[in-house]
This record gives structure tokens, C-alpha cells and sequence, in this order.
């Protein structure tokens, strides 16, 4: 009896596998914003710091030393949530790629057992054939 094709099996490794490339896509691309986000914070949070250093020298009230001071540290604490956004986000990264690697090798493998399931079938047939060539010969060569 034939095996099994393993087709729909493939189909399926196959699909699996380009769903969890989308979805390391998906991580890598949530992470690279966040990494935006934490520049652009960063950014900010020299801009407003060299800022606050001109206008000290210029002179300055309370109210708007104070009001700069709580802009920094909104912005640091805004930092520091992002950081602690992004190492979820690289964790989020490592498990898919780790994810990816496992579909990609059981898709790796399903394609391995089907070529070797067809080399065993055409083995058998050939086998199946050289013996019914055989059994003709024989029957041919005791007619004569």
C-alpha cells in the first residue's frame, strides 16, 4: 500500500513556519519603535538639560527652574519605563526566534521523512518489478 503523502503535513510546517517569521517580524519591529521612542526621549531629555544650563547662567525664576527640573525628571522616569518596555520587548524577540527555529526545523524534518518516504516506495517498486521481470523470465524460459 502507498504512504501516506505527507503533503497536507508539509502545507501545514510550511504555514507554521511563515507565521512565526510574521511574527518575529511583528517583535523585532514593536522593539525597534521602542528603541525609537527611547532615543527620541533621550534626545529630549539633553535638549531640555542644555537648556536649563544656558538659561541658569542667563538667570532664571524658581518657578520655571522648578518647572524644567520636573520635565527632566518625567522625561528619566519615561526613560526608565522604556527600558524596562524594551527588555520586554527583546525577551518578546528571543522567544520568537526561538520559535522560528523550532518550526523551521520540524518543517526541515517533515521534508527529510517525505523524500525518504518516496526513495523507500520507489525502492519497493523497483524491487516489486524486478521480481515480476524475474518470474516472466522464468516463465518465458520454460516454455522454450
Amino acid at each position: 500500500m502507498k504512504p501516506f503523502q505527507l503533503n497536507t503535513v508539509l502545507h501545514l510546517r510550511k504555514r507554521l513556519e511563515n507565521m512565526a517569521q510574521e511574527q518575529l517580524a511583528k517583535a523585532r519591529h514593536e522593539e525597534d519603535v521602542v528603541k525609537a521612542e527611547i532615543t527620541a526621549q533621550e534626545k529630549n531629555y539633553d535638549q531640555i538639560s542644555q537648556q536649563l544650563a544656558r538659561e541658569q547662567q542667563q538667570g532664571m525664576t524658581i518657578e520655571a527652574l522648578l518647572h524644567k527640573e520636573e520635565q527632566l525628571i518625567f522625561i528619566r522616569e519615561k526613560i526608565t519605563s522604556l527600558n524596562a518596555e524594551l527588555a520586554t520587548k527583546q525577551h518578546q524577540v528571543k522567544r520568537c526566534y526561538q520559535n522560528l527555529v523550532v518550526k523551521s526545523k520540524e518543517h526541515q524534518v517533515m521534508k527529510k521523512l517525505k523524500k525518504k518516504q518516496q526513495h523507500n516506495w520507489q525502492q519497493y517498486l523497483n524491487k516489486k518489478e524486478a521480481a515480476a521481470l524475474d518470474e516472466m523470465a522464468v516463465l518465458f524460459h520454460d516454455r522454450r
